[in-house]
């Protein structure tokens, strides 16, 4: 059984990811739910830009 991520405004969270599109397709949920907490949150991707216009 998968129990749901419980965030608070006092919680923090970090996402670091290789490519972009990744933060939002594996965790774009989990972001929402700390933006709807008003927890601290950071974005870092992560790529070398090739390829990638």
């Amino acid at each position: 059984m998968t129990r749901r991520l419980e965030l608070l405004d006092s919680n923090r969270l970090l996402v670091v990811v290789p490519p972009p599109d990744d933060e939002t397709l594996a965790t774009g949920g989990s972001v929402q739910r700390a933006l709807l907490a008003g927890a601290a949150h950071r974005l870092v991707l992560a790529n070398e830009g090739d390829n990638n216009p």
